[in-house]
């Protein structure tokens, strides 16, 4: 919706009477236009935390399931943390907006990235450490 809302902003009539809209429509859209996927990686991450929450829980034979579906979450944020950087780039070449709301989205993105990168190690520590035990349960059993 926001990559529409951008596309028609800049379908839109451009001379000098129509300037000063245009250029506050455009610089709405893309701000959402990079608002949205810096939203969509923060609930990748949350969904993540979530994630690890259900793998301590599961039986360990899930627990590649989930580290799979950790790593499909991590994949999509980063993702959409991409297409947030492309935005805000485009954002900052077409406006005249405070740089301050550009550095507070940047601050997000890095954040939430942060965290991201957080949860995909205590994933692949939960990964090991199952592992783990179940070398030491074969290993008492003598195979």
């Amino acid at each position: 919706a926001s990559y529409a809302g951008l596309m028609a902003v800049l379908k839109c009539p451009s001379g000098p009477a129509e300037d000063s809209l245009r250029t506050q429509m455009l610089e709405m859209t893309l701000y959402n236009a990079t608002l949205v996927p810096v939203q969509v990686a923060k609930k990748c991450s949350e969904v993540m935390q979530l994630s690890l929450t259900v793998a301590e829980l599961c039986p360990s034979t899930t627990t590649a399931d989930v580290g799979a579906a950790m790593h499909l979450m991590g994949g999509a944020a980063a993702t959409a943390i991409q297409n947030a950087l492309v935005n805000c780039s485009l954002w900052a070449r077409k406006s005249r907006v405070p740089q301050e709301r550009m550095h507070q989205l940047r601050a997000q993105m890095q954040h939430t990235a942060a965290e991201l990168q957080k949860h995909k190690l205590v994933a692949d520590d939960l990964m090991m450490r199952r592992l783990d035990m179940k070398l030491t349960e074969l290993d008492s059993v003598g195979m």
